[in-house]
């Protein structure tokens, strides 16, 4: 089973990717989502595992970017 995680401060624009990802194949991934980077920063163990980030660029707070690079500094 493939590990994602959704990242985006939108409820709506988190969940159309689920959709998304679930019509392709709901028992092949474990989705996780997360409302804003420092949330998915938190979840670092989570993070490690993962094949896929979907990545949000624009967000308040820790935007996608520096949240990319603390993720990348850490793996």
């Amino acid at each position: 089973m493939m590990k994602i995680a959704v990242c985006d401060d939108s409820r709506e624009n988190r969940g159309a990717l689920r959709a998304l990802l679930e019509a392709y194949g709901h028992d092949i991934f474990e989705i996780r989502e997360y409302g804003s980077g420092a949330e998915l920063y938190a979840d670092m163990d989570y993070i490690r595992e993962c094949g896929i980030v979907f990545l949000d660029i624009n967000m308040d707070g820790m935007d996608g970017l520096e949240t990319a690079r603390k993720i990348k500094a850490e793996c």
